[in-house]
Formats: structure tokens, C-alpha cells, sequence
């Protein structure tokens, strides 16, 4: 359910409730060591955008109240499956906000940011035998993108494209050696198009250099026992792409 107030032509205000059930899947059962339950969510969002022809806004706070939300263990299967459990009581309190913005006749920024909160209320730690709080795996507090785009021509656009993600735990109990490190990259995008060429409706040629700063870093990972082990992403590297429609 929800209610949208437009109070002129460029801001509009929205609330919104929903709630929703999970069940577990397949894998859940076969792994868990106590029987797996359906997850429940009451999710509350409030927010706001602007939209005139220069620039657009939105901004977006939520409230996602759990019930035996079912989340990640850290741990993996022999066959690289990641195991989940129930968390009782949990909750994910977040602030979200993106932009787009025309900085000049063929400049535009791209901003966009998370922040959240995300909680374990009452999560059972199987090494302690008892119930902690603490935070939710896999859940960085901090996500931020930013694209700047540079369009001379409707044919032409090329774009530098920026993303970092904060510091995570990759378990439910916080122990120092289950942190995966926040990381920062940055990729360079070229693209051209055109249409009516060679007898061809359209030609589009994409060049893309990811990781164009050569940043050491791995994006995920998993824990063995009480070992973390992690996935380390590639250096530096490119992809071209040419799209031919006829």
C-alpha cells in the first residue's frame, strides 16, 4: 500500500508499506541444523523527488523490520553453496539517495549513496551457544557510485564510473577475521554510435577499462571453521564490444 502527494511539477512526496514472506528453499533444509523457518518483513519506506528538466533527485529512507529473516552464515557448502539460517529479530534502517544532474551542455554527474544500519537482534551464535546481537553479514553500512559523463555529440558519450563499498563482516558474530575490506574502483567507459551506416540501421562500438587504477582488492568471500577466505577481483583489464543491427 501506498500514498503519493505531487505537490507541484517538479517535487512529489511518497509512503509506502509492504510486507512479504520468504520461505526457505531447498538448500536451507538440506544444510540447516535446526529446521528452517519462513522469513517475515514489514518494510516502511518514506520519500521524496525532484524533477525538473536540468537536474533529478530522489531521495529515500526506509525501515525493514525482520522475523526470522534468513541470513547468510558465511560458511559454504563442499559444492561452494552459501549456507543461510535464520536470524530472529532483525532489521535493516537505511538512507538512500541519488542524482542526476546536466553540469553543462554535455557534462553530467551521476551521484548516488547508501548508508544503513543493518542488525541482528537476536541471532543464535552456535560456537557460544547464545543469543547476541550483532551485525548482519554481507551488509556494508556505506555504498557509494558516482558517474561522470561527458555526451559532445548524440553519437559520442564517454564516461568515468566510480563505486565504493564500506567495510563488511562476512559471518553474523563480528570477529575481526571475518571483515572484508572496503574497496574503491574505478572503471572508463567509450561508447559510439551510429545509424544508417555501411547499409546497417545502426553500429554501436563499446569500449569498457575496468578497474582502470589497477586497486588491489577482493569483493567477496566466505569462512571456513573460523577462517576467512576471499575472492580476489582482477587488475586492470578491458572488454569491446561492437553491436551490429540490421
Amino acid at each position: 500500500a501506498g500514498l503519493t502527494y505531487q505537490l507541484n511539477d517538479t517535487h512529489q512526496f511518497y509512503t509506502f508499506y509492504a510486507r512479504a514472506h520468504r520461505e526457505p528453499v531447498r538448500d536451507d533444509f538440506e544444510m540447516a541444523t535446526t529446521q528452517p523457518k519462513p522469513e517475515k518483513l514489514d518494510d516502511f519506506e518514506l520519500g521524496w523527488r525532484y524533477d525538473s528538466d536540468k537536474q533529478y533527485l530522489q531521495v529515500n529512507m526506509y525501515y525493514m523490520a525482520y522475523q526470522d529473516q534468513l541470513v547468510l552464515t558465511g560458511a559454504r557448502t563442499d559444492e561452494g553453496d552459501y549456507i543461510r539460517a535464520n536470524s530472529g529479530k532483525s532489521y535493516r534502517l537505511g538512507l538512500e539517495a541519488e542524482a542526476e544532474i546536466q553540469l553543462a551542455k554535455a557534462w553530467y554527474w551521476l551521484p548516488n549513496i547508501a548508508i544503513s544500519q543493518n542488525q541482528n537482534q537476536d541471532f543464535y551464535n552456535e560456537l557460544a551457544d547464545r543469543h547476541i546481537d550483532s551485525e548482519i553479514s554481507f551488509s556494508p553500512s556505506l555504498i557509494m557510485g558516482n558517474q561522470w559523463v561527458f555526451k559532445p555529440t548524440s553519437q559520442i558519450q564517454m564516461a568515468l564510473l566510480q563505486k565504493y563499498v564500506g567495510a563488511q563482516y562476512m559471518n553474523n558474530v563480528e570477529g575481526n577475521d571475518a571483515v572484508l575490506d572496503a574497496y574503491f574502483t574505478t572503471d572508463f567507459q567509450f561508447q559510439w554510435e551510429k545509424d544508417k551506416l555501411l547499409g546497417l540501421n545502426n553500429v554501436k562500438f563499446t569500449a569498457l577499462v575496468n578497474n582502470l587504477f589497477n586497486a588491489k582488492y577482493a569483493s567477496n568471500g566466505y569462512m571456513y571453521d573460523e577462517s576467512p577466505y576471499y575472492f580476489p577481483q582482477a587488475g586492470i583489464n578491458f572488454l569491446l564490444g561492437l553491436d551490429l543491427s540490421f
